[in-house]
């Protein structure tokens, strides 16, 4: 689920769109006990996996990725 709302912000070049999947995401998996460090952890790993199969053609990604 996380890619697929990426990938739609980086169509749009949208960061709002990605923040506010993250801030849904944030609120729905914190009802459930997730802390938010988890949810940034995933994204940081994502980050991570993005940059090493992309180098710096991850960039945009990334940068989406660390949007709080």
């Amino acid at each position: 689920f996380h890619l697929r709302h990426l990938a739609a912000a980086l169509d749009s070049n949208d960061p709002t769109e990605f923040r506010e999947y993250r801030s849904w995401l944030v609120r729905m998996l914190g009802a459930r006990g997730i802390p938010e460090e988890d949810i940034d952890a995933n994204f940081d790993a994502m980050a991570d996996a993005l940059t090493g199969r992309l180098g710096e053609g991850a960039g945009p990604a990334v940068s989406m990725l660390s949007v709080r």
